[in-house]
């Protein structure tokens, strides 16, 4: 049997507000926006309400060139080391 549920909310934001990042070529730069890991923090870390969670990362095709080359896999592995600072928390 199935288990029904509603899904109250879900949030999206990209992991490189925890620290930035410097315009790349014809990418906008990305400023630094701690609000979103405090956020996490909040509502995983300090279970602030019944909380259930993902953690993934999106690599889309139309801008990441790499997707396409062996360094893909380089690219995944920087792309979790990029996440740990929210995983190590929980």
């Amino acid at each position: 049997m199935t288990e029904v549920y509603a899904r109250d909310g879900t949030i999206e934001f990209d992991v490189r507000t925890m620290i930035g990042q410097p315009r790349r070529g014809p990418e906008p730069p990305i400023r630094e926006q701690p609000a979103w890991i405090e956020l996490c923090e909040k509502l995983i870390v300090n279970k602030c309400g019944n909380t259930q969670f993902q953690i993934g990362v999106n690599f889309p095709y139309d801008r990441c060139q790499k997707i396409k080359t062996p360094e893909f896999a380089s690219l995944i592995k920087k792309s979790f080391i990029g996440i740990m600072p929210l995983v190590s928390k929980l």
